[in-house]
Formats: C-alpha cells, sequence, structure tokens
C-alpha cells in the first residue's frame, strides 16, 4: 500500500493507493484557517487505526511543490520521520514530475499546469521549447489568469535564467 501526502492543494490530503487505485482519501484540514501542524499526526494516527497501516506500508509519496513553504517542510518532515522510523521509502514528486508524466511530448510546448496551494498562493508550469526546460512561476497577481496569452507566456520564458 502507498501513503501520499499532498501538501500543495489548499486542503492537505492522505490518499491510500492500493493495486494503482485509491482507496481512501482524508482531509487533514476542514479550512484554510487551521494549521496543518496540528492536524497533520492526529489523521495519520486515525488512517493507521482505521487501516494497520504499520503492517500495510510500502512506500511513501508526497508532493514537493511549488506550494507553500511552510506546508511543504511540515510534510516532508513527516513523512520523513515516519520514512526513518518504519524503514519505508519516501518519494517526493514536483509539479515537473508530473508535467512529464502526463503530458505528451508533442504537446509540452502548449500545456500548463496550474496549481493552487494554501495561502492563496498560485503557480504554473510551462515548459520552453527554447530552453528545453519547466518553468515555474508564481502567480503573484489573480488578474494575470485571465490572460494567459502569447505575451505574458513569453514574458515569462524572457525573465526565466
Amino acid at each position: 500500500m502507498i501513503l501520499f501526502l499532498d501538501v500543495v492543494s489548499p486542503l492537505p490530503e492522505f490518499s491510500l493507493i492500493e493495486d494503482n487505485k485509491i482507496i481512501f482519501s482524508k482531509k487533514i484540514l476542514t479550512n484554510n484557517f487551521d494549521k496543518m501542524s496540528d492536524y497533520l499526526i492526529p489523521a495519520y494516527i486515525d488512517l493507521d487505526k482505521k487501516f494497520s497501516l504499520d503492517k500495510r506500508l510500502e512506500l511513501l509519496v508526497t508532493n514537493i511543490g511549488p506550494g507553500s513553504y511552510t506546508a511543504l517542510r511540515v510534510g516532508i518532515a513527516f513523512l520523513s520521520g515516519l520514512s526513518l522510523a518504519k524503514n519505508i521509502n519516501l518519494i517526493g514528486l514536483s509539479c515537473v514530475d508530473l508535467f512529464r508524466y502526463e503530458i505528451k511530448k508533442e504537446q509540452l510546448s502548449s500545456s500548463v499546469i496550474y496549481i493552487s496551494s494554501s495561502n492563496n498562493q498560485k503557480f504554473i508550469c510551462l515548459y520552453s521549447v527554447e530552453k528545453n526546460k519547466h518553468i515555474i512561476h508564481k502567480i503573484e497577481n489573480d488578474d494575470n489568469l485571465f490572460y494567459l496569452d502569447k505575451l505574458y507566456i513569453n514574458n515569462i520564458f524572457t525573465n526565466i535564467d
């Protein structure tokens, strides 16, 4: 069984995966005002009681960004501790990893992944054919979401290293 911890979404959650299917998901928070650090361990303990995770976990997976710095660090630290204590492998996935997995090579230049994270942070992940790399861009102004046109995208590509 795989335990996936989503700490990028506005409301983080655990998902249990078995035979490539999500068999159970549990939100860690019910609103944006609670602190994940206060609810993460109790949520895990509930899952462990319900599914006997100590005996069944084979892999831990979490997303590593982009997202809220604090949420990412809390989630990664928790799973790192669990990984060491239980001797279970831990894998981190970024939006670039998802980009590579989900989007066909011929569609890379015309695809964008939009990420809404906790603390009302928003990001887009794009692929630059010219630079042959993925770019993660934080959206500072929501108005820009309505203008994901060629000019806006070119501006992002122009201002990267």
